[in-house]
């Protein structure tokens, strides 16, 4: 055939290719335009009735004559019709390639502003730009043409802009805006494009603005949760099913794919939880050698029990387990994330483990007899470290139910106390370390056998966590109920002491306003007072700034400097 026959064949096929129901093509084989060889009219209903016009597609056709097809095709356009067609907000290009034999085979590519913009990058000087062109199918005709009215409304107002064109292989997109119509097969439809456009919306004017050219290698479908059994248990897995263009893989929470009776799981990435579960999960399943999706048995291929494996892998269950069984001693429940922990995180975890769980002696550096807080990734550990014959430390939770106690010394009788060691943690301590348990140490001091010599250390610590309450009252708020609780347990062993009650007014204030009873019991126990400490506390809860700075001015340097240790002065500003 010669050149005119060709393009007259290629014109002919493509309208009995194209037409149907919702597509009505206008092609001219003499008089057509510059760079158009017609327009393809696209309806939303099968009537073609003019208000079910959607719109109207400018197109080019070219063919070309060939002894064997592909599954692609390129072809070179001229600079001058590219510009053209991102003029007029975008074209179809049509390339029909035709044997002897009369059958012919259509390709096709979108080219819309974006498309365009981005052949043209940094090749502005060139006469044509070669285009890749995909195989159009006959059930997929709707869907391109439905597809290209749509995002080119969306694009011709942001025609000159450009944007980039990103492959994501190594990056995951959220969301996106896509071209479905009803009955498609939405994944298949996807995959099966070069290209799909992205666009973001604007907040206020809620207009839809171009962003990306994305090639989308896999898309991941969340299925949900399933019910996976093995001979011996059953496993809750979220599943979901990973597609792509030559296979399709089936994840099992974040670290299992299935793939055609083979399983994956890489069993030292995730949380804690997620390793324990996974290797329990593998160990079931190579001892069980199947397992039943939904009453549905599924033989694995490789039916090979290796027992060097599966100690390897009960082993290191086992050190997990000691893991968790190590933050539950710290009273820590929380899921761990171990991959963000660091090579010196693991030793640290190592020494814990054989310090706390197995009460051996281990090594440790630049630490003193009594506590300490140890660093452990995000976590800080209270402990007890007893140093012995220089360099074994034994080491224990400070929070292990154990009656630990210490003696001190009164600062003003020089008398000797005993008093239990979580009595005297500051609000430093309280803020700092993780491993705090409030229920441990409200029922040790509901055990202690109060007496005058500990009341005052007890009342001491109670400010302390109203200090570190008001360092983060969101945070710490369970702090505040404690120092609550002892202050009530205080008032109940010596119900007129003046500074149990100034606590107690306190904390109320901290909740909330002072009620007109309690505000008269303040302004009654201004009259039986003349400490100058007291008074300045007794007006700060009364709200009287004056007189509170009238006292406060009172005091000595020493007493200034004294009060303002105490969590009352925070309550000044």
């Amino acid at each position: 055939m010669n050149s005119s026959d060709i393009e007259e064949s290629a014109i002919d096929n493509l309208k009995l290719f194209l037409r149907n129901d919702f597509l009505k093509p206008n092609f001219k084989t003499e008089d057509k335009n510059i760079s158009w060889d017609g327009e393809i009219e696209v309806f939303d209903k099968p009537n073609k009735r003019k208000s079910d016009l959607l719109g109207k597609i400018p197109v080019q056709i070219k063919g070309k004559e060939v002894k064997s097809f592909n599954d692609s095709a390129n072809y070179s356009i001229n600079m001058f019709d590219l510009n053209n067609y991102l003029n007029d907000g975008g074209a179809i290009f049509f390339l029909v390639l035709l044997k002897k034999s009369k059958v012919y085979r259509v390709f096709y590519k979108s080219l819309l502003p974006m498309d365009i913009n981005n052949l043209k990058k940094n090749k502005e000087n060139q006469k044509t730009i070669n285009i890749k062109l995909n195989k159009l199918d006959r059930n997929k005709v709707n869907d391109v043409c439905w597809e290209f009215l749509d995002n080119k409304n969306k694009q011709y107002s942001f025609k000159y802009k450009n944007i980039d064109n990103i492959n994501f292989d190594n990056q995951v997109i959220k969301s996106g805006i896509f071209i479905i119509k009803k009955d498609e097969n939405i994944f298949d439809n996807i995959l099966s494009r070069d290209n799909i456009y992205l666009y973001s919306e604007d907040p206020k004017t809620k207009i839809l603005i171009p962003k990306f050219l994305a090639l989308v290698k896999a898309l991941e479908i969340q299925v949900g949760k399933k019910e996976f059994k093995t001979k011996k248990n059953k496993y809750i897995f979220e599943v979901s099913e990973v597609k792509k263009k030559e296979k399709i893989t089936f994840k099992l929470g974040k670290h299992i794919t299935l793939e055609e009776e083979k399983m994956k799981i890489t069993t030292n990435k995730g949380s804690l939880k997620e390793r324990i579960k996974n290797i329990e999960f593998l160990i079931d399943l190579w001892e069980s050698e199947y397992i039943s999706i939904e009453n549905e048995k599924m033989y694995l291929r490789d039916k090979t029990k290796n027992n060097k494996k599966i100690e390897k892998l009960k082993k290191m269950l086992n050190y997990y387990k000691d893991i968790e069984k190590l933050f539950y001693e710290f009273n820590i429940h929380e899921d761990i994330d171990l991959d963000n922990f660091t090579t010196n995180d693991e030793k640290v975890l190592q020494a814990l483990i054989q310090g706390i769980l197995y009460k051996k002696s281990i090594k440790a550096e630049n630490y003193k007899t009594g506590m300490n807080i140890i660093k452990l990734n995000k976590y800080n550990l209270l402990v007890i470290m007893n140093i012995r014959d220089g360099n074994k430390v034994f080491i224990e939770n400070s929070f292990n139910k154990k009656n630990k106690k210490i003696i001190l010394q009164d600062r003003l009788s020089k008398k000797e106390i005993e008093i239990n060691l979580l009595f005297i943690l500051s609000h430093d301590v309280l803020i700092k370390a993780h491993n705090i348990d409030l229920e441990l140490i409200k029922n040790e001091i509901k055990s202690t056998k109060l007496n005058q010599d500990n009341i005052n250390w007890i009342n001491l610590f109670a400010l302390e966590l109203i200090k570190a309450y008001d360092l983060n009252n969101k945070k710490f708020s369970n702090y505040l109920n404690l120092a609550e609780s002892i202050i009530n347990i205080l008032l109940d062993y010596e119900r007129k002491n003046i500074i149990f009650l100034i606590n107690k007014y306190q904390i109320i204030y901290r909740k909330g306003k002072l009620s007109n009873e309690e505000k008269y019991n303040l302004n009654k126990m201004k009259k039986n007072t003349d400490d100058n400490q007291i008074l300045c506390a007794i007006n700060i809860l009364l709200d009287n700034k004056y007189e509170a700075e009238l006292y406060y001015n009172k005091m000595n340097d020493y007493e200034k400097n004294e009060f303002s240790k105490y969590p009352i002065y925070n309550l000044i500003h």
